[in-house]
């Protein structure tokens, strides 16, 4: 498979767990299947880091895969939520998400001077859609889970994020953590899981105004 069919993490970008940037540097273990814990992320970013300047084949999970699971490059694993049972692998292609990518980087005109953050984990796919998308596409990218919802609002401000990834309760734990803050720099919030409330989102209108 081609590398361009590969994440990367783009030269131009930076990589943050809450207010720490994340080193770049390769693991050199090849490419073979990376089964990387998803918690706690200030340990699953640097292997992740690492699975991408290597171009290898990975997943977020908790508990781990099974042994006979396996995956090749310009693939990677995420699992079902268990709601029904035990958790199902889900095997997907590098490829299909990096379309998603260049569609999002047009239609929402992204640059390297633009920067994403996630209020999630990373075993959540909406979080690790939002932090692949920024890495591949050269914005700085802020994982936000371990902050409290005043400081993520802090952390959003103080690092000028313009682009949010959350979800519907995710973003209502934001407001209450702002209080009479507003974040101007927010100039999108792409929202998922879940329905978007009218109230919720007028009140994320109020709070990022732009």
């Amino acid at each position: 498979m081609a590398a361009s069919d590969r994440f990367i993490w783009a030269s131009a970008a930076r990589l943050f767990a809450g207010v720490c940037e994340v080193p770049r540097a390769m693991d050199g273990a090849g490419d073979r299947l990376r089964c990387l814990p998803a918690r706690p992320t200030d340990a699953a970013l640097p292997a992740l880091g690492a699975a991408l300047v290597d171009g290898a084949p990975f997943c977020l999970c908790d508990p781990s895969l099974p042994e006979d699971i396996t995956a090749v490059p310009g693939e990677f694993l995420t699992l079902t939520g268990g709601s029904s049972g035990i958790p199902k692998v889900v095997r997907r292609s590098q490829a299909s998400w990096i379309v998603s990518f260049k569609v999002n980087g047009e239609r929402f005109d992204l640059s390297t001077k633009d920067s994403v953050a996630v209020l999630g984990g990373l075993s959540h796919s909406l979080a690790l859609y939002g932090v692949l998308e920024g890495l591949h596409l050269g914005l700085d990218a802020h994982v936000l889970d371990a902050l409290s919802p005043r400081a993520q609002a802090a952390r959003l401000a103080e690092a000028q994020v313009n682009l949010l990834y959350a979800t519907p309760t995710q973003l209502r734990l934001l407001l209450r953590g702002a209080g009479d803050r507003t974040l101007p720099g927010l100039r999108l919030v792409l929202c998922g899981g879940g329905a978007l409330d009218t109230a919720t989102r007028q009140a994320v209108q109020r709070l990022c105004p732009n």
